[in-house]
């Protein structure tokens, strides 16, 4: 939070990844909470975490990858592959799912 409330003054907040430790409704709830509601500007690409249900390898994932992309496209402040932003016409923001090869 405090990041965030240090970085509130600058032309776009971009959080490069892993904004939760692992997928949990409980966790997106966090994120809607504490930085896409007081945030609504900022880009937040997806990490390698995001889209795990477990932290722990050795616990089997039940959920499809695509059913875990799903929920996150649903919860997620924009479009979790692309979004793009021109700031003062000079400087252009651009976030992008390149590639997601998690072995669960």
């Amino acid at each position: 939070q405090r990041c965030l409330n240090y970085a509130k003054n600058a032309d776009q907040i971009v959080i490069t990844g892993d904004l939760i430790s692992y997928l949990s409704y409980g966790n997106l709830e966090l994120v809607k909470n504490y930085i896409f509601d007081p945030y609504p500007d900022v880009m937040a690409c997806l990490g390698n975490h995001d889209p795990l249900r477990s932290w722990k390898a050795s616990v089997d994932e039940k959920a499809t990858l695509e059913e875990r992309l799903k929920i996150l496209e649903d919860n997620w402040i924009h479009d979790i592959y692309y979004s793009s932003k021109v700031i003062d016409e000079r400087v252009m923001v651009i976030q992008m799912l390149l590639t997601l090869s998690i072995s669960c």
